[in-house]
């Protein structure tokens, strides 16, 4: 039986939140595949980038993998957040920062 897809996003970022607490996780639907979603954060420490996107990866290997749908981490370091996200800083949610 097919997941409804907003269970599916709710129970993933509650899974991938709790890998890393202190980060915003929110996954976003891939705009050319209904089965894709990005898991970003943003403001992840400079040098931390691949720590925290092993972490992710290793809990979607292992709780989001039976699902139908794909999760792909977008991890992002305080430094491009800054630089290329400004607006992020600012706000607490990560899909301010991602271009429409």
């Amino acid at each position: 039986m097919k997941m409804n897809v907003k269970k599916f996003v709710v129970m993933a970022e509650a899974v991938l939140q709790k890998v890393v607490p202190t980060f915003t996780v929110k996954l976003v639907a891939d705009p050319d595949d209904s089965e894709t979603f990005f898991a970003y954060v943003f403001c992840v420490p400079d040098g931390s980038e691949r720590e925290v996107k092993d972490r992710l990866y290793a809990v979607i290997e292992e709780k989001l993998d039976d699902s139908e749908f794909c999760v792909i981490p977008s991890v992002t370091n305080l430094t491009m957040t800054a630089e290329f996200y400004p607006q992020y800083l600012r706000d607490p949610s990560p899909t301010s920062a991602i271009p429409s």
